[in-house]
C-alpha cells in the first residue's frame, strides 16, 4: 500500500522504507519527570489537530502548549514529580490487578 497525496497520483513520490531491525531503541516510556518533556516533545512537532480541545486544555494547565517553551517553576515541576510517581504507581497497580482479577 502506498499513500500520497492526491495531487501527485501521477507522480507520486517514492515509498522510502527505513530498517530498524537490530537498531536497540527503548519503547518504555519515562516514569519520573521526563514523561511531561517527552509529552511536550510530541506537543511540539505533531499538528495540534492530534489534540481534541480538551486534552490541549489538561496539557495547557501544566504549561504544555504549542509553540511556547515547557518551562515550569519550581513549584509546578515539583507537584509533577509527584504526579508522576503517582500516576507510575497507579499504572502498576492497574495492571497488576487486572492480571490478579483476571485469574479469580
Amino acid at each position: 500500500m502506498r499513500i500520497y497525496p492526491l495531487a501527485q497520483a501521477d507522480d507520486p513520490t517514492p515509498t522510502e522504507f527505513i530498517n530498524i531491525a537490530g537498531v536497540p531503541h527503548n519503547t518504555v516510556h519515562a516514569n519520573n519527570f521526563e514523561i511531561f518533556t517527552a509529552v511536550d516533545n510530541v506537543v511540539q512537532n505533531e499538528p495540534i489537530e492530534s489534540l481534541d480541545p480538551e486534552r490541549r486544555g489538561l496539557l495547557a494547565s501544566i504549561g504544555i502548549v504549542k509553540g511556547q517553551p515547557f518551562a515550569p517553576n519550581d513549584h509546578l515541576r515539583a507537584r509533577l514529580v509527584e504526579a508522576a510517581a503517582l500516576g507510575n504507581a497507579t499504572a502498576r497497580f492497574a495492571s497488576w490487578y487486572g492480571c490478579v482479577a483476571s485469574q479469580a
